[in-house]
């Protein structure tokens, strides 16, 4: 495990203030489990498929997450501009 200094926490903070900024409202993220044990830049691709929403590696051609809707009626939210 990584032990982060007081300036990179405060890096990092900064980045997530200014995401949310844009509008990204992501507060987890998705990784190949493979990458982080090889320690190789992530390659991920996310769209629809007929059950939900699918996350793959594309580097190791595998399935990260599938989300399952179970059919639910769903919309999709807009992001804010960002001048």
């Amino acid at each position: 495990m990584m032990i982060l200094n007081e300036k990179e926490v405060a890096m990092i903070k900064a980045d997530i203030l200014e995401q949310q900024r844009r509008g990204n409202e992501i507060i987890s993220y998705w990784h190949c489990e493979k990458c982080c044990d090889e320690d190789m830049p992530q390659h991920i691709s996310v769209g629809w498929t007929a059950k939900g929403i699918q996350v793959w590696c594309e580097t190791h051609n595998l399935n990260v997450q599938h989300i399952d809707l179970r059919g639910q009626k769903i919309a999709v939210a807009k992001v804010k501009d960002v001048a």
